[in-house]
This record gives C-alpha cells, sequence and structure tokens, in this order.
C-alpha cells in the first residue's frame, strides 16, 4: 500500500493510501478528529466517518488535478506513473493544490523556499506556456503545484514587487494563463467579465491583464490565500461542487452527467447562511446568461469550508463571454440548463421563477435581484469598457466586446418579459 500524508494549511489531516486493489482511501488523523475543528476535507467525506473508501475518494483527489489530460500524460511521463492514477501524480505534483491541501511524503513536512524570477523569467514561462499547454512548471523547478481545470495556466507567488517560484511549504499567490489559441484575446474578455462580475455587486475573485515582455496573461488573485494578524500567508480551504458532491471531474458539465442547479441549490441549504448563498448562486447563473457564459460547469463553482463547519460559496471565477465567437447567441448551449432551456435564446424569466419556486427561494427577492442586474447592466459595461481601455487593453476588442453585450442584453430584456 502506498500512503501520502495530507495537510491542510500546515496541520496534518490524514492519509491518503492506494490500497492493493488499486482503490483509493482517505482516513483522518486521530489529532485531527480530536482538534475538533468541525473541518471536513470534503462534504462528501464528513468528518463522522473516520476512514472513506471508493469513488468519493477518487474524485476529490482528482478533482485537484488537471482536467487535460496532455499535461496529467506529460507529468505521468517525467515521473514514470500512470497519467489516470491520482494517487501516484499528487505524490510528486500535490505540495500547493487548490484550497489548504499539500499532499506530500514526508512526515512531519518541513521544507519552505523561494527560488526569485525576473520579469524575464516569467515572460519566458508564459511564452513556453503559450506554445505547450503542458508547460506549467519547468522540468528543473523544485517547487510543483496542481491546479483543476483545462486551460493552461501557471501559479507563482507574488510579494507586490517580485516574482518567485515557492517550494516545499510556501504557497503560490496568483494564477497567470496566456490566451487560449483560436480565442481573440481571451485573457482580455475574461478579465472584463471579472471586472464587469464585480460592478454588478457579485463576489468574485480579483484579477487583471498583465504584460510581461511581450507576453501577456489575466493574472488572477487567488482567493484561497490571505495573510494573517501576524503577516504569514495562509491557506484558505476549498472544494469545488464536483468535489462536494463526490463526482468525478470529467462528468462536470450537466450534460453529461454532472450536478445541476437544482442539486446545487439544494446543497446550498446546508451552507452556513443558505440564504444568501442560493442567491448568489443564482445571481451567478444569470450573469452567465448574461454573458454567455458557456463553460459555467460544476468545477467553475466552489465552496470556501472553514473551521466550525462552516461553509460559504466562494467568490466567481473562470468567466468569458462567448460572444465574441459566436454567430447567434440565441443558438448557443448553457452548461447548466434552466430548468429545461438549455439554448440561451429559450430562457425566459419564466423559467427563473420556475428554478426559483423549486429551490423553495423568496420568489419575489430572488426577481427582484435578478431585475436589478438586467436593469444596471448596460452601464456597467460602459463603466468597465473604459476601465479596460484606459488600463492598456485593445480597445477594437474591448469595444467589440461591449456592443455585443449590450446587444445581447435588448434580447435577454425581452425573453425575461415572459413570465
Amino acid at each position: 500500500m502506498g500512503k501520502l500524508y495530507v495537510y491542510m494549511d500546515q496541520e496534518y489531516l490524514g492519509d491518503f493510501v492506494q490500497l492493493e486493489s488499486g482503490r483509493h482511501s482517505f482516513e483522518y488523523a486521530d489529532e485531527w478528529l480530536e482538534k475538533d475543528t468541525g473541518l471536513p476535507l470534503s462534504l462528501s467525506m464528513p468528518l463522522d466517518v473516520k476512514r472513506h473508501e471508493g469513488h468519493n475518494v477518487s474524485n476529490f483527489f482528482n478533482g485537484l488535478l488537471p482536467d487535460n489530460d496532455a499535461v496529467r500524460k506529460r507529468w505521468a511521463k517525467q515521473f514514470e506513473v500512470s497519467y489516470k492514477n491520482p494517487h501516484a501524480l499528487l505524490a510528486h505534483m500535490g505540495k500547493d493544490c487548490p484550497g489548504a491541501i499539500q499532499i506530500v511524503t514526508d512526515h512531519p513536512y518541513t521544507e519552505f523556499g523561494y527560488e526569485p524570477l525576473t520579469e524575464a523569467d516569467v515572460e519566458e514561462r508564459l511564452r513556453t506556456l503559450r506554445e505547450d499547454e503542458t508547460a506549467w512548471r519547468k522540468p528543473s523547478d523544485k517547487g510543483q503545484f496542481s491546479l483543476a481545470g483545462a486551460q493552461r495556466k501557471t501559479a507563482l507567488f507574488f510579494d507586490g514587487s517580485n516574482w518567485s517560484v515557492p517550494t516545499g511549504r510556501a504557497a503560490t499567490t496568483h494564477i497567470l494563463k496566456p490566451p487560449i489559441p483560436g480565442f481573440e484575446a481571451q485573457e482580455i474578455n475574461e478579465c472584463f467579465c471579472l471586472w464587469l462580475s464585480t460592478s454588478l455587486n457579485l463576489i468574485t475573485t480579483e484579477c487583471n491583464v498583465m504584460q510581461f515582455g511581450e507576453e501577456s496573461a489575466i493574472v488572477i488573485t487567488r482567493f484561497d490565500r490571505h495573510t494573517d494578524e501576524n503577516g504569514l500567508l495562509r491557506r484558505i480551504h476549498m472544494e469545488d461542487l464536483c468535489q462536494a458532491f463526490g463526482v468525478a471531474p470529467e462528468l462536470k458539465y450537466q450534460s453529461d452527467g454532472g450536478p445541476n442547479p437544482e442539486h446545487i441549490l439544494e446543497l446550498l441549504e446546508s451552507t452556513t447562511n443558505p440564504d444568501k448563498d442560493k442567491l448568489r448562486f443564482m445571481e451567478a447563473l444569470f450573469f452567465n446568461w448574461l454573458v454567455i457564459g458557456t463553460d459555467a460547469h460544476a468545477k467553475n463553482y466552489s465552496l470556501l469550508l472553514g473551521h466550525g463547519n462552516e461553509v460559504i460559496l466562494a467568490p466567481l471565477y473562470d468567466i468569458s463571454s462567448y460572444l465574441p465567437y459566436t454567430g447567434d447567441p440565441r443558438y448557443e448551449n448553457l452548461a447548466m440548463k434552466i430548468v429545461s432551456k438549455k439554448k440561451a435564446g429559450e430562457v425566459t424569466g419564466r423559467y427563473w421563477k420556475k428554478l426559483a419556486i423549486r429551490a423553495q427561494m423568496n420568489v419575489n427577492n430572488t426577481l427582484s435581484s435578478l431585475e436589478s442586474i438586467l436593469n444596471i447592466f448596460p452601464n456597467c459595461v460602459d463603466e468597465i469598457q473604459v476601465k479596460a481601455i484606459s488600463a492598456g487593453m485593445n480597445e477594437k476588442f474591448v469595444r467589440r466586446l461591449s456592443k455585443q453585450l449590450k446587444e445581447w442584453h435588448q434580447e435577454a430584456s425581452l425573453l425575461w418579459k415572459i413570465k
């Protein structure tokens, strides 16, 4: 049997084990249970069961790894393991995972350090990554990390002035994503949409488009990191909704069998403030409809987990508009159906109302909140257009995206009135 030690923000949480049968188990450490933190590894692996085995375990740990098989195969080749085995991959790549999780082979775990980078170093890494989607890290780097998702990316530490590759216990603070080939100005698109959601009073991760020499990237401040009162960088535990449901990451889309809005709204009944989180999720669904965010699957929503069984919906992230790349948004499929409607042009106010009723929400308050977003949307688009151009983003693309958002908003406003 192979055993890996799982830490949560520097505290020993338990053991991730590959059994002789090939199945995986996770067992909470006695000292973790004795702390009585009320903080589980996952909602799918509650603390009242000390040892978990089977699909929930494999699915959770698989959810810490990239969705891109090409990246996993590169890692597998480098370490001579199977790309399908999360235990084998995380033994090498698990020192800095989403949330507060670190997975290591040594116990206790004390390694800590930073490898400084110049701006030219970051530029080189981004150029390599843009040209090779699997080049998340240099093979010579001591500091490795893992993130979910299919998009090419890297994670680094930034102290406000200088960039570094963290090693060991040291955490990354920012995620850098170069443009996706074939999707014009995709990094600007994502940043614009995240700024727009913030302007609409949705809780969203912070980001900027930054230039490193000739290379551009969206730079995202990790919301699963924070600096404590002593000035120490700490990790915040999180899991995406596939992990919370115990669902395999390859089932992230509803059309593939993943969670639908009704399932998610029911799960949010168990958060610390369910009314607030259910409304926030409805607003996020509505926003993705307004921007034609076709990739808003279950892994692009997460929960933050804290001590005392505190659970809240995480800030929004990974939102881009498909409007610049489509001929007619009415026929674009949303990642999640609104009741029974998947195509954007089939979703009317009637279905938002039905969804609120099914979720046992205050219907009037919910519809009022969504209508408020709809009403201020055009002005917010104008505001972000000015901000983006002032920040030096491609003016032609920004103006075209703004125009497309406002044109679709006019259609969406007519659909909204059908109740």
